[in-house]
């Protein structure tokens, strides 16, 4: 949580240091992006990356005047492996509310942001192993091309991790940061 503060008050800071560098923004806009790729890191104890299910999910995010976008994003993948006796098929429910810095050209723009959340992993119990609800962060760039004076395409790189405790019968037998890449495109709408 120490780190999503330092990297939420450094969006802050970059975004009001270099504001008047950047393009002005008169205008509030709505961006809305799905996912197209998901992959989890590799794991440090076998040095493989997980197998994934493709992703579902929407990531919403409202932009203002003042270089900053607001939103909230769910993003759903799952392992398939079903000999892993930890994972044995489970799926990953992304949530976060979400912070961007939008620095704003003639032909699009940049954004820079941080999210703070949760992962819920389904099922809990596989009968060997649970996994409880996790603090999940992230951490995303988004690139937009204007199509025009309202609309504009853009694509996004997000990189999650979420802090994972293993519990046997009641108590816990591991810890760790379960991580992963997406990738998600959308369009935004300037009003």
């Amino acid at each position: 949580m120490k780190k999503l503060a330092i990297g939420l008050i450094a969006v802050l800071a970059v975004s009001i240091v270099s504001a008047p560098a950047w393009g002005r923004v008169d205008s509030y806009s709505l961006n809305v992006g799905i996912p197209v790729s998901f992959e989890f890191s590799e794991d440090e104890n076998t040095q493989t990356s997980p197998s994934s299910k493709s992703p579902s999910g929407i990531q919403v995010m409202l932009g203002t005047p003042f270089y900053l976008s607001i939103g909230f994003a769910s993003f759903e993948s799952g392992f398939t492996d079903p000999n892993d006796i930890i994972w044995a098929e489970r799926d990953v429910t992304y949530t976060f509310l979400e912070v961007m810095a939008r620095f704003d050209f003639d032909f699009g723009f940049l954004g820079i942001g941080v999210g703070t959340g949760t992962a819920e992993f389904t099922p809990v119990s596989t009968g060997f192993f649970d996994i409880n609800e996790a603090d999940a962060t992230e951490w995303f760039l988004m690139l937009g091309i204007n199509l025009g004076d309202t609309w504009d395409i853009q694509a996004g790189f997000h990189a999650m991790t979420a802090a994972v405790e293993l519990e046997f019968g009641g108590a816990v037998v591991a810890s760790g940061d379960l991580g992963a890449t997406l990738v998600t495109v959308g369009a935004g709408f300037q009003f």
